[in-house]
């Protein structure tokens, strides 16, 4: 990767725009040196790249909230944009933090934003195409496109401040977390972890199949597999010789169901003759009573045509009645019209009467109808001009107020503006104070975040310890399941014949013998669990060994995060010295608060009066504007009550006197109206009614017509149905009427009755021939025998069914714990076909997992082994440089002290050749530890690109370290750090406030801090390059 242009705005301590054009200024320069004083801005450089590509800090230290300028105005925004080029492709990617601005008033929130575009390839024209615009996958693309992640990066290509001797100096744990970050071989340790755990796993198997075998040989008092053999060959022996004797009594008990099964037959029939004779006795007895409902039968049946025309004659006498009735209302509806009419006549001859005073009436309530409309006209010009001479008066005292309030005015605003001028002045050392405060917050926030840490960290470890306790506790359960699981296994086995004993019925046959009747069934001395119970022991199993994974992995992870946070915490404490520099944040507090406590009081009453005076301004402008108003308003008022006084003189010279006063006017026309409306009422009224009356007479008239019409009709049909009825009663040959209304006395009259009594009758006679039929066939069938005596043959039955149940029964049981032994014979077979089967695989697993975690005779874990593999690729690529850098003198090796615990072998001594001994590392010198720190670092970056597939970068960064070398041994870095760049064709930048690199290194990127934030720039020789 070959940086081309970087370009940040608002980030860390560049508050205005930065553009650093890399493609141009270092064309030709194989170095770089970032240069500048403590503070300036020369380490956000490089936060920004790391930040542009992976959206986290150089150091991994500063978050998104706090790569944000404290200085920024809020409507800028912050912002990375780095253009980089991969060989031929280039690239551009552009990323903004979350953090918190002012907006509209209140704080808000903005989201994370970033974008990757890959640009036209060198030398070709084309558009930018947008690769990925969300956060976390343009991190996920440039990781795939360089070949590296955050962590690798920062190893490889950026050697942070302070960071690259960590390698060096640190403990074995902490080198080795290193290492697996970087080579992520914590791939390895999964091996490791899956080979023990399921050599555990084949452990604790074979030692519950053991158990199990143990308990159920154990629980039969058997001592081995053949005595149990033995048991069930001898049960078997059993089981044989009784069938015999079961056969035996089957027999007799098949005779005895036969002989109760004919007397049964026998008494059936005996029983069948004796109420085939009771029933036709009953039907004997029933013959006189149903001739006699013969008779009544055939008289009701004669009737029935004679009932229809007594109908009709009933019917017909009824309408007479009903015609008689409605001729006489309606002779008395045609005299009540007739008087109604009479009625209407006389009152609407005393309406048309009073039809002359009505029109006088009208004519007088249209003369005081046009005066009363003047009247009222004038009434409204008086009122009028009363109120317009109160308001001129009141605009008149309104205007005087104004004019003092003007005056007022004036002068509390010349005041304020003096005022106002004094406070800016004030006001003029609020830069000085914001520089100041940024520093303040980034050390506050330094300190709470440290603050934080430590909370975190003391919470981490107790998670840590509660961790292992419940790994510890996980491990107990499930060893108590497991237990659980083979008792309920055990006792399930042992209960088949209590389960098939608790699914027999009374009546039902029994699936092993057929017997109907269970007197006895089998029972257990102790509870016995269900299918469901044992499945449910099974799961519970199931999920203890999953809780105890979680718990196990739940464990490492609580590990991982302490040692994460106690790193960062010791990270940030760091930075926090280095802010402070020799200041106290009490001491930095205590002044900004009181320059801030003054400048905040100048500020609010500066907003305070610069609010007051717009407002005293306003009111002013306002003031004088409604004093011309009121002027316009006075005058307009003037004329408008001059118009109304004229009016006035007008209305008085029309009208008489006696007219204008209203208010007598308007009672009279009402009075007279609703007179004139009521009398015309009155009119309309007496012409309708007369009108009604007449038409209601003609109607009952032709009513009454009607009805004596209808009258003489009803009486004729009438008479005509009577003399029918009488006809047909003779013709039935009722001599009398009496003798006919007995024929169809109660239902006789009804025929659904007679219906009803002919099917009894036919009912009757049918059963009759029926019942002789019946007694005639129970007589065949019962001739000759004699009643059986069923007690006795249903006792022997009983007897010979006990018999053949209590050999069944003990039959059953012999047999179901027969076949009870030989399941347990099976499954002891297949657990020891299936432990031989594990004990292979264990041989294999057991013996791997012992190496890969260093048992005994073993040294090395799996994971160190390989890391120390990789270590050793390291120390030779970094011994390469530090032979040249010592002159000779220094070499890494593995070191050989320290216990032989789980990361033995990653120690890093140094072989000090004028001694010939190996020394620990922290024993060298200042400017030693840096050449071997700064030659493990390259070594390190080397075959970190060799383990990514030989991924070239084209670039290194080295922040700090310089200023503790001397002259001589400053070169010879220099040199080495050259042989890197011709080696490679990299470009080495070194980050650095010593002087002396200044000469050393032509080409360099200037970083000054200024009252507007951090500038940087390129300069060659001493003269401004870009």
């Amino acid at each position: 990767m070959r940086p081309l242009k970087l370009r940040l705005q608002a980030f860390g301590s560049y508050v205005e725009e930065q553009v650093l054009d890399f493609e141009s200024a270092l064309a030709d320069a194989p170095f770089v040196l970032i240069h500048g004083a403590t503070g300036a801005g020369k380490t956000t450089i490089l936060d920004a790249i790391v930040f542009a590509l992976y959206g986290e800090s150089s150091g991994n230290v500063r978050e998104g909230t706090t790569l944000r300028s404290a200085t920024a105005p809020p409507e800028r925004t912050t912002e990375v944009e780095y253009v980089f080029a991969l060989g031929r492709r280039r690239y551009r990617v552009l990323r903004s933090p979350t953090y918190e601005r002012m907006s509209r008033g209140k704080m808000t929130r903005r989201p994370p934003t970033g974008q990757l575009y890959q640009l036209p390839n060198e030398g070709e024209d084309g558009d930018d195409i947008l690769l990925d615009s969300n956060v976390t996958e343009v991190s996920k693309r440039i990781g795939q496109l360089i070949g590296f992640d955050a962590d690798q990066f920062r190893q490889v290509v950026l050697l942070p401040q302070g960071q690259f001797q960590r390698f060096l100096l640190a403990e074995v744990k902490d080198r080795s977390a290193i290492m697996q970050r970087i080579f992520r071989t914590e791939r390895y340790q999964r091996i490791e972890d899956a080979l023990l755990q399921e050599s555990l796993q084949l452990e604790r198997a074979a030692d519950e199949e053991r158990a199990r075998i143990d308990q159920m040989l154990h629980g039969e008092n058997l001592g081995s597999l053949d005595e149990l053999r033995t048991r069930v060959a001898e049960l078997s022996v059993v089981i044989d010789s009784h069938a015999a004797e079961i056969k035996a009594l089957e027999e007799k008990q098949r005779e005895a169901r036969r002989a109760r099964e004919a007397g049964m037959a026998a008494q059936q029939k005996l029983q069948e003759l004796a109420n085939a004779q009771k029933r036709f006795e009953e039907k004997q007895a029933q013959e006189k009573s149903v001739a006699d409902f013969r008779i009544l039968l055939e008289r009701a049946q004669r009737a029935q045509p004679v009932i229809y025309k007594e109908h009709a004659a009933v019917q017909a006498a009824e309408q007479e009645k009903t015609r008689a009735g409605e001729l006489k209302d309606a002779a008395l509806r045609l005299t009540a019209a007739q008087t109604a009419l009479h009625t209407a006549k006389e009152a609407l001859t005393a309406a048309e009467e009073a039809e002359p005073e009505r029109t006088k009436k009208t004519e007088r309530i249209q003369l005081l109808s046009n005066n009363a409309e003047r009247a009222q006209k004038l009434l409204d010009c008086r009122a009028s001009a009363e109120k317009l001479r109160a308001y001129a008066d009141e605009l008149e005292a309104k205007k005087k107020t104004a004019a003092d309030a003007i005056e007022k005015l004036t002068s509390e605003c010349k005041e304020n503006e003096e005022r106002i001028a004094a406070l800016e002045k004030i006001l003029a050392g609020k830069e000085a104070l914001q520089h100041e405060q940024d520093r303040l917050k980034r050390c506050q926030s330094a300190a709470a975040r440290i603050t934080a840490m430590t909370a975190q960290e003391s919470e981490l470890h107790t998670q840590q310890e509660t961790a292992q306790q419940t790994v510890k506790d996980e491990s107990e359960q499930l060893a108590e399941a497991k237990t659980k699981l083979r008792q309920m296994q055990t006792l399930y086995d042992l209960g088949s014949a209590a389960r098939l004993a608790e699914t027999l019925a009374d009546g039902a046959p029994c699936p092993v013998c057929g017997a109907l009747s269970h007197p006895s069934p089998a029972m257990h001395a102790e509870d016995i669990p269900s299918e469901q119970e044992v499945e449910s022991c099974a799961k519970a199993v199931d999920a203890a060994e999953q809780n105890a994974q979680n718990a196990a992995r739940k464990l490492e992870e609580a590990k991982e995060k302490y040692a994460r946070a106690n790193q960062s915490r010791t990270q940030e404490q760091e930075l926090l010295d280095d802010l402070l520099g020799s200041d106290t944040i009490e001491g930095m507090a205590q002044r900004t608060e009181q320059h801030d406590a003054q400048l905040r009081h100048a500020e609010k009453e500066h907003t305070e009066r610069t609010t007051q005076r717009a407002a005293q301004q306003a009111r002013l402008e306002a003031l004088r504007v409604e004093q011309e108003k009121q002027n316009a308003d006075a005058q307009q008022h003037r004329d408008l009550l001059r118009t109304r006084e004229g009016e006035r003189a007008a209305l008085e010279a029309e009208l008489p006197e006696e007219y204008r006063d209203y208010a007598k006017i308007a009672p009279e026309i009402q009075r007279l109206t609703a007179e004139v409306a009521q009398q015309k009422r009155a009119y309309d009224t007496a012409r309708e009614k007369e009108k009604e009356s007449a038409a209601a007479r003609a109607g009952a008239e032709s009513a009454h017509t009607a009805a004596q019409r209808a009258h003489t009709e009803s009486i004729q049909t009438a008479q005509t149905a009577q003399s029918e009825y009488d006809a047909a009663r003779a013709q039935a040959g009722f001599s009398s009427e009496e003798e006919y209304h007995a024929a169809i006395a109660g239902n006789w009259a009804d025929s659904k009755h007679l219906e009803k009594v002919q099917k009894r009758i036919n009912a009757y006679e049918t059963d009759y021939k029926t019942a002789a039929e019946l007694l005639n066939t129970a007589k065949k069938a019962a001739e000759g025998l004699t009643p059986p005596d069923m007690a006795a043959l249903m006792a022997a039955e009983t007897a010979a069914d006990q018999a053949v149940r209590d050999q069944a029964r003990e039959q059953g049981i012999r047999t179901e714990r027969r076949d009870a032994l030989t399941r347990m014979m099976n499954e002891i077979d297949a657990l020891e076909r299936a432990g031989a089967a594990r004990a292979e695989r264990y041989r294999v697993i057991g013996r791997l997992a012992n190496v890969a975690a260093a048992k005994a005779p073993y040294q090395v874990h799996f994971q160190t082994y390989v890391l120390r593999s990789i270590l050793s690729d390291v120390i030779e690529a970094a011994n390469a440089r530090l032979v040249v850098m010592s002159r000779g003198r220094y070499r890494l090796v593995h070191g050989e002290g320290g216990h032989r615990n789980k990361w033995w072998g990653l120690e890093i001594d140094v072989f000090d050749e004028y001694t010939g001994l190996p020394r620990v590392s922290r024993t060298l010198s200042g400017g030693e530890t840096f050449l071997a720190s700064l030659a493990l670092a390259l070594g390190l970056s080397d075959v970190v690109q060799h383990y990514a597939g030989g991924m070239h970068l084209d670039m290194i960064f080295i922040d700090e370290g310089f200023g503790s070398l001397d002259s001589e041994t400053l070169d010879v870095a220099i040199r080495a750090l050259l042989e890197v760049q011709q080696e490679g064709g990299r470009l080495v930048a070194i980050i650095s406030h010593v002087e002396e690199l200044r000469a050393r290194i032509p080409v360099h990127l200037e970083v000054t801090r200024t009252a507007s934030g951090s500038r940087a720039r390129f300069t060659q020789g001493g003269a401004e390059a870009l």
